[in-house]
């Protein structure tokens, strides 16, 4: 089954595996977002859990990066990626992500490609909806060291 997009669950912000995040901490008055994306039969989910630079605050004017926290197997995997601007190719928009850092558990080494994998499919759920717009493709480009995309 692919991705999804959900609603996160309130008990996962409150008590489960989003409350040590401070994006989703209890005095703010919102979460970054209200929903992720899940793929129940691999048992994974992605959120986005931090946002720097761009139009916020003290970074105002410099590149955004966006962190994504990957639940899968139990363990979280950070994938911090910048938003690239948006083609308008005849066949649709397209959203595009550069991923240019990523903090991969031991037990996922061996797995590296699967992981990645597993990754563009999040963003391709992303892109299903995102600001409330469809995109007609998403476009993940991976600029990690050691890594021939």
């Amino acid at each position: 089954m692919p991705f999804t997009v959900e609603h996160i669950p309130e008990d996962v912000v409150t008590n489960g595996v989003l409350s040590r995040y401070s994006a989703y901490a209890k005095d703010r008055y919102y979460p970054l977002s209200s929903k992720w994306v899940a793929d129940h039969e691999r048992n994974a989910r992605m959120a986005i859990v931090s946002r720097v630079g761009g139009a916020s605050g003290p970074y105002d004017g410099t590149t955004e990066t966006d962190g994504f926290a990957l639940f899968w197997h139990d363990h979280v995997i950070g994938v911090y990626a910048n938003p690239l601007p948006t083609s308008c190719p005849p066949s649709g928009p397209e959203m595009n992500w550069r991923v240019h850092r990523l903090q991969l558990p031991d037990i996922f080494q061996a797995r590296r490609d699967e992981v990645l994998d597993l990754i563009r499919e999040a963003f391709r759920a992303v892109g299903q909806f995102f600001n409330g717009e469809r995109f007609a493709a998403v476009n993940v480009q991976f600029d990690l060291p050691g890594l021939e995309d």
